[in-house]
């Protein structure tokens, strides 16, 4: 016998029951909010409609939660890698500019590698 994912309470073989479509656990259908017909249609069309049991509901409520924290820090984490780009350029760009005087020439084109080699 199974128990209800909802109440806990023991489903027994002759009530109206749905399964969590998360955990497949089962769910008393009063306990999902549903009528005994609602629950035979639900179980008929279970391909077009989701049930979750309070558990799984709970459970992926803190998913939204952690999706909304990740979103957060990945907007965060774009603004850092910009800001790093735009310093690592300024620098490489007053570095050029700093080769170019030293050596005398206005316009002396560097890359990378011509300035890790001094």
């Amino acid at each position: 016998m199974n128990s209800c994912k909802n109440c806990t309470i023991i489903i027994k073989s002759n009530s109206s029951n749905i399964q969590c479509d998360a955990c497949r656990g089962f769910i008393h259908a009063t306990c999902a909010g549903i009528s005994e017909n609602d629950a035979m249609i639900t179980r008929a069309k279970a391909r077009c409609i989701k049930i979750v049991c309070n558990n799984c509901n709970s459970n992926m409520a803190q998913f939204g939660e952690f999706k909304t924290l990740i979103t957060s820090l990945k907007t965060d984490f774009a603004s850092a890698i910009e800001a790093l780009k735009n310093e690592f350029n300024e620098k490489l760009n007053n570095l050029k500019r700093e080769i170019n005087c030293q050596n005398g020439t206005p316009k002396m084109e560097c890359n990378m590698e011509d300035l890790l080699m001094k």
